[in-house]
């Protein structure tokens, strides 16, 4: 019975007696029955994942640089052409990285508002904007 049935006085039991399967699903039992397992499946593989998240977003991924005598964070001034798109953002040291001596993450804060990110695995000789997928620009425009 649905909430529905319930609620406007529905019988009890909407499924006939000794009815089949194929009298009361639309389409194919067994079709029905795969998918069912399918889903079960998706679910289990999402709950495995969720669990290792979990464990992913408690570490360190980036800690912001500071200097040492003030404390204050440090700016990534961009000297060098390739790096002027960066001037100016906050850096972050990568501990959990392969070779966390070279890699960083850098954080702008564009004159609309919006943040930026790019990152760096051989100390600066290359940044990378982290890409914005949902925005057709990768969200610099």
């Amino acid at each position: 019975m649905t909430q529905r049935d319930a609620m406007e006085g529905g019988s009890a039991e909407r499924i006939p007696p000794g009815a089949e399967p194929s009298d009361v699903i639309y389409g194919n039992p067994s079709d029905v029955d795969d998918l069912v397992v399918r889903l079960r499946a998706y679910a289990r593989a999402f709950k495995d994942g969720q669990g290792q998240l979990d464990v992913l977003s408690l570490m360190d991924w980036g800690v912001r640089q500071t200097d040492p005598d003030t404390g204050d964070p440090k700016i990534f001034e961009g000297r060098k052409k390739h790096e002027a798109p960066w001037k100016d953002s906050l850096e972050y040291r990568v501990p959990h990285a392969k070779d966390p001596e070279n890699s960083r993450i850098l954080m702008k804060e564009l004159p609309d508002g919006r943040k930026v990110m790019g990152w760096t695995t051989d100390h600066y000789r290359t940044i990378h904007p982290f890409t914005a997928p949902h925005f057709p620009d990768d969200g610099w425009n």
